[in-house]
């Protein structure tokens, strides 16, 4: 018995190659068409296109400040002032006055912040910073010889008692009392810690 080997075509062999370009070929063709779904013609106009959100509605909370704290045992309170009644209110920490509930307070090292709520908004808001200005000096309203002068005019009656301080002792001193409003401000940030941990 003689066996006979049967061989394939020559484009039986070729099929897996082709198989092969085609599926290369149809997956670098499904990109273009999956680019071009958003502008199909048979989708709504605006489609898929992003909506640019308006911006929200300014709330009466906008005009709200946070100026101050003060924590008094287990009682913390809140200064707020409204900017456009100008008037200031003191709410205890969970309370409501005028409609302004002060719902939370956080203390940290460079801020302190509180979320205030009204009428189902909240807002967070920091501590106001303030504004520090330096008057101009003003000129003397009689016309005649001006005030520093006119006291050197004067002999004074105590030379002791009526010394200069000099640029270094003057940056010394106010070195002295921006230390001591940061130890103030440490004793109560400690002192208000405290008292929140004792309150459950």
């Amino acid at each position: 018995m003689k066996r006979t080997l049967q061989r394939r075509p020559a484009a039986a062999a070729r099929i897996p190659a082709v198989l092969a370009v085609v599926c290369l070929l149809s997956a670098a063709a499904v990109g273009p068409l999956r680019a071009a779904e958003g502008r199909s013609p048979f989708l709504p106009p605006g489609f898929g296109e992003k909506k640019e959100e308006a911006p929200a509605a300014p709330s009466a909370l906008d005009k709200i400040e946070f100026r101050g704290v003060l924590a008094i045992g287990d009682t913390t309170l809140i200064t707020l002032f409204d900017a456009s009644t100008s008037k200031s209110y003191t709410v205890e920490l969970g309370k409501t006055v005028n409609n302004i509930t002060v719902t939370d307070y956080q203390m940290t090292d460079k801020t302190d912040t509180v979320v205030i709520s009204q009428g189902g908004q909240s807002r967070r808001i920091e501590l106001r910073k303030p504004k520090i200005v330096a008057l101009a000096p003003q000129a003397n309203p009689s016309g005649g010889k001006p005030a520093a002068a006119a006291t050197a005019a004067q002999p004074a009656r105590n030379n002791a008692a009526v010394q200069r301080m000099s640029d270094q002792e003057v940056r010394l001193r106010m070195q002295r009392v921006a230390e001591e409003i940061r130890r103030r401000r440490a004793m109560r940030r400690q002192a208000l810690q405290q008292s929140q941990q004792k309150s459950p």
